[in-house]
């Protein structure tokens, strides 16, 4: 199950370094998951996980400042995984979103 695109709007972070498509309804980002990545003293290289990324708002801001981070996204809500998916991609940003929970994590992921 995917959004439909009707019931998405593109937002811009960062200056409009990335635009990120999110529901029009129910969960937005705005300036939490921008203030999270910034927090973040990831450096080139190093592995990042964020449990719970949403549409992956934090995740591309994390990507648009630390270039070569590798970065990774557990969601459990399939559309919202899907969503972050195409939110990487649209930004160029090279980050892996996985399906699941904390407690069910994909056997991919608990290998890294």
């Amino acid at each position: 199950m995917t959004f439909p695109d009707h019931d998405l709007t593109r937002d811009d972070f960062l200056g409009g370094r990335i635009s990120v498509l999110q529901p029009r309804n129910g969960y937005r980002a705005a300036t939490d998951p921008v203030f999270l990545a910034a927090s973040i003293q990831a450096k080139p290289g190093e592995r990042v996980l964020e449990l719970g990324c949403g549409a992956g708002t934090a995740l591309a801001c994390l990507c648009a400042r630390v270039p070569g981070v590798e970065a990774h996204g557990l969601e459990v809500q399939p559309e919202y995984a899907e969503l972050a998916r195409r939110n990487a991609e649209a930004n160029g940003s090279d980050f892996k979103v996985w399906e699941g929970d904390l407690t069910a994590m994909p056997a991919g992921l608990k290998e890294l």
